[in-house]
């Protein structure tokens, strides 16, 4: 198959089996999709107008992704519209930096930066699982404990639909509080700083061609301590938002955008979008955080390989 675009010749169903794993991937973890398909990317030998490419496929996954985690309840929507009033200011001059930073001289300081900051982001949150101070999360491992066991009980009974009565529940919301619950454990959070994180995310994601997925885990999972079975769902809604945006401002920019090769990425990643969110609640919250963090490191050391490369050819 010939990516007019790239400039590349390559084979349907490697496309194909790239777009599944990074939907899969993407859809269970919330984290690195835009990365892995950059690495796909790179790999098949495409150089320029990788962030649309990118950005489009965490549109997709996130969309298809969706719609398990709005059914079994495993999604705050009031957090991710948090995170969104802060998010499309973001956006909007994250993709405009981006426009005329990438492809000068020190566009590998971005990447490499990035690459750090995924490293140390991805090391926290699997090293968390295995300290003493992962078992002093009271209450995030109370939530953890009620919804996991719920899982157990349905596997049995195949009754699924019973999850959402274990899923997330609005409690009270007013611009200085947040009150809500997930398996029976209450959570307050504040509005204004979700939004302020926000705000820093939408920026950065824009910037650098990616979803932001990375950064909202790491945000609700690290610094708020929410459970991974919650924090995928609002990540994925997030993320949606800041796909769309990005992808409106670099086609409303004027960056290329090799349809031909997102048109044969998109089954796969439709399919492994539609299986990742089904089965991803039968993985343990501390497997899901390791390979959520493992899957972070793997980002940042490409970050850092694309940085060595654009420094070594600027």
């Amino acid at each position: 198959m010939h990516y007019p675009v790239a400039g590349v010749e390559v084979n349907f169903f490697v496309t194909l089996m790239a777009g599944f794993m990074i939907g899969i991937a993407f859809s269970t973890l919330s984290v690195s999709g835009a990365a892995f398909t950059s690495l796909f990317q790179t790999l098949i030998g495409v150089t320029t107008a990788l962030q649309p490419i990118n950005v489009l496929a965490t549109l997709v996954a996130s969309l298809v992704g969706l719609r398990t985690y709005l059914r079994e309840r495993r999604v705050a929507l009031p957090i991710a519209a948090f995170l969104l009033t802060g998010v499309a200011a973001g956006v909007v001059l994250g993709a405009r930096a981006a426009l005329l930073a990438f492809g000068k001289s020190f566009s590998h300081v971005y990447l490499g930066f990035m690459g750090g900051i995924a490293v140390l982001t991805g090391s926290y949150i699997a090293a968390h699982t295995l300290s003493r101070a992962w078992h002093r999360e009271s209450v995030l491992l109370r939530m953890v404990a009620r919804f996991e066991s719920r899982v157990r009980e349905l596997r049995h009974s195949g009754e699924w639909d019973k999850l959402a009565k274990s899923g997330y529940a609005t409690i009270h919301i007013s611009p200085r509080r947040f009150l809500f619950s997930f398996a029976g454990e209450r959570v307050a959070l504040n509005p204004l700083w979700l939004s302020v994180g926000g705000a820093g995310i939408g920026f950065v994601s824009s910037l650098m061609g990616i979803g932001g997925g990375n950064l909202f885990l790491f945000l609700l999972a690290s610094i708020y301590k929410l459970p991974l079975h919650l924090v995928v769902g609002t990540t994925l809604m997030a993320v949606l938002f800041t796909s769309l945006w990005s992808c409106a401002n670099y086609l409303h920019l004027g960056m290329a955008v090799d349809w031909v090769l997102f048109l044969n990425l998109a089954p796969g990643l439709v399919l492994g979008a539609i299986l990742g969110p089904r089965y991803s609640k039968f993985i343990p919250e501390v497997w899901l955080r390791r390979l959520a963090g493992t899957a972070l490191i793997l980002t940042g050391m490409f970050m850092f390989y694309r940085s060595l490369s654009a420094q070594a050819f600027s």
